[in-house]
């Protein structure tokens, strides 16, 4: 690096670049990387495919005959499948009717279980006219809940209680016994059996 910068500038514009087709200098001054035309005569033809040959061994997939079917067998296969769901549907449907009206031990039978706060609101409610002696009114309340209790053992004291209170004492022993055959080791079942007395 002895000289000024004009005279490094002059020997670097001076010296030959790798671009003219020659050997490039390595970096400790050792034989040049070869060009790439040179690198490419040396592959052997004969073990690369000719173009021709590529393009007569891809050819494209062959599209399969497909016979015409008539539109009067689709619409009959249509039908046979709408069929079919329709059964499907019905089975469901009929499966749901008979595992929403499977027995209880509630004299209700049994629809769609309300939400707790429902069924809490709707006893309180009952309980409330049954001791301001409007039994009508509480009997009206009680069977709009009754057929909503689901399977809630927790409130087989207070129903019963209810029904005792409201002249229905006679179906109580019958709830009582239901739940247990049900529900053999539930704890509310026992305290509502001696709560009650039955």
């Amino acid at each position: 690096t002895d000289g000024n910068k004009k005279e490094l500038v002059e020997r670097f514009l001076n010296t030959k670049l790798p671009h003219d087709g020659g050997e490039t200098p390595d970096i400790d001054g050792g034989p040049a990387i070869e060009s790439l035309t040179d690198i490419g005569t040396r592959v052997d033809s004969s073990q690369t495919p000719d173009a021709s040959d590529v393009r007569q061994r891809i050819s494209p997939p062959k599209i399969p005959e497909i016979d015409s079917i008539s539109d009067t067998a689709i619409e009959s296969e249509s039908e046979s499948q709408n069929e079919s769901i329709m059964m499907t549907v019905d089975g469901f449907l009929n499966h749901d009717i008979e595992r929403v009206q499977r027995p209880s031990y509630w004299p209700w039978a049994q629809q769609m279980p309300w939400i707790e706060r429902d069924i809490a609101v709707k006893l309180k409610q009952a309980m409330g006219e049954a001791k301001e002696k409007r039994m009508g009114r509480a009997r009206e309340l009680l069977d709009e809940a009754g057929p909503h209790l689901g399977e809630r053992t927790r409130l087989l004291f207070p129903v019963c209680r209810l029904l005792q209170a409201l002249g229905r004492g006679d179906e109580v022993p019958k709830i009582i016994d239901g739940a247990e055959k049900l529900h053999p080791s539930d704890p509310a079942v026992a305290d509502a059996r001696y709560r009650l007395g039955v």
